[in-house]
């Protein structure tokens, strides 16, 4: 049995927090879930529950749910964040999707959240794995911008993916320019033939 979903609720109502986990309890989902109703308990619940998703009310006491956003972005966390309101203009739930948030939901449609949540989990694995792999491409590159050999990476068409600085300098042209081209139309055929070698 895998680990439980860690899910931490921002909402000043005990009664729609009972009924989220209600929700949830029924779905196939296996959670487990911490309740904050302020910005302190919030912070706290980030440091030391460590949630996997956040749900949050729009509104609370001295306390909202964009500023909830800004604080987890602020820490560099990236875990979904789902507002889950009673009411809220279309306007402002398209400003805080553009801001960060993953989804939103009003308390009276609650039966998608399984699904929002799971959405929400996929798309910040693709967006880590997608991090991941930018990272490892710009290690190489600095890799390979390194060296006083020239490097290119060609598809199999001969359309040039990779430029390093050395190549550059060899053969005269520039990454932007190089980029996109076919090999052959920048390097002299003897050249080309001897880099396959």
């Amino acid at each position: 049995m895998s680990a439980p979903l860690k899910i931490l609720i921002l909402e000043d109502s005990d009664i729609d927090a009972l009924v989220i986990q209600h929700l949830l309890n029924r779905s196939n989902l296996q959670c487990q879930f911490h309740l904050a109703m302020d910005e302190r308990e919030f912070i706290d619940a980030l440091n030391n529950f460590k949630p996997h998703v956040i749900l949050s009310d729009n509104s609370l006491p001295q306390f909202n749910a964009m500023e909830a956003l800004q604080i987890v972005q602020r820490h560099l966390l990236h875990i979904p964040f789902i507002l889950v309101t009673g009411f809220v203009s279309e306007e402002y739930a398209a400003n805080i999707i553009k801001l960060g948030a993953d989804d939103y939901l009003l308390k009276d449609r609650l039966s998608r959240l399984p699904v929002a949540i799971n959405a929400a989990l996929k798309q910040k694995e693709i967006e880590k794995e997608k991090w991941k792999v930018e990272k490892d491409n710009q290690l190489k590159a600095g890799l390979l911008n390194t060296i006083g050999q020239a490097v290119m990476a060609t598809d199999i068409k001969g359309i040039i993916q990779y430029w390093n600085k050395a190549a550059e300098k060899i053969y005269g042209w520039s990454v932007e320019e190089a980029m996109g081209k076919n090999a052959a139309e920048l390097i002299p055929a003897q050249q080309t033939a001897e880099a396959a070698m």
